[in-house]
């Protein structure tokens, strides 16, 4: 389980409009099947896909906004749906050599960062299996068993490839977060000494920005501004002692 961000939530919802956005093509591209190749072998199998994917993605579009059900459960039910949508797709398309297995890649590879653990590599698994899967029935159905076998055990291995980068990149990005979060944490209390160090000196201690705005000062400058300092908040040096200003 991973704790997600606004970042996470963001990209989940991105990954719905590619769905849409891909479903739209689909179906734009069902009337071309004798030129691009796709939907070629059954284009009622592509039409249904294609509503498929415009019908759901507004649905996750939604639940991603809403952040409800959990992050997890919604990116790996998107995977899941591409994983089997984008196989039947292949199947309609004429099989592996269609090309089809690029937009599952593509998706693996955009999915699996936002997933955590192992997820990358079983998602690889389930989509190497599929085609694999396709590929079978592909050859009892008499379509070109061999060539097509060697295509499908390369777009496994292409699969697994990027769930190892991805993998190693979350890993990388996650030590990064945790480092910079220790950082800040560093960085609080560290302000926190500062700041009741310099509440226990005799002296009044003001400490203005570049544009002279008052941004912290201790209880004896405070006592001294007085009336001034409690009505102006973090005002301008200017609005609470001309003198100081000058």
């Amino acid at each position: 389980m991973m704790n997600p961000t606004a970042v996470h939530w963001r990209a989940l919802a991105l990954f719905a409009v590619y769905h849409l956005v891909l479903g739209g093509a689909l179906l734009l591209l069902e009337g071309h099947e004798s030129v691009y190749g796709i939907g070629q072998a059954d284009p009622q199998l592509l039409r249904a896909v294609a509503w498929i994917y415009l019908a759901g993605s507004p649905i996750a579009l939604v639940l991603a906004a809403a952040r409800q059900p959990a992050f997890d459960l919604q990116i790996h039910a998107a995977l899941i749906v591409d994983v089997v949508a984008l196989t039947l797709i292949m199947r309609a398309s004429g099989g592996v050599d269609s090309g089809v297995g690029l937009l599952l890649a593509i998706s693996l590879a955009v999915g699996s960062l936002l997933t955590s653990g192992l997820s990358p590599f079983l998602f690889a698994a389930l989509a190497t299996i599929a085609v694999v899967m396709e590929q079978v029935f592909a050859g009892l159905t008499g379509a070109g068993l061999h060539a097509g076998f060697f295509h499908a055990a390369l777009l496994g291995i292409a699969f697994f490839s990027i769930a190892g980068l991805d993998f190693i990149l979350a890993q990388q990005l996650r030590e990064r977060e945790k480092t910079l979060r220790e950082q800040e944490l560093d960085l609080e209390n560290l302000n926190a000494v500062n700041a009741f160090v310099i509440d226990l000196l005799d002296l009044g201690v003001i400490a203005v920005d570049a544009d002279n705005r008052v941004r912290m000062l201790n209880e004896k400058a405070e006592t001294w501004l007085g009336a001034q300092w409690q009505s102006g908040g973090m005002a301008n040096l200017a609005a609470l002692n001309h003198e100081l200003d000058s």
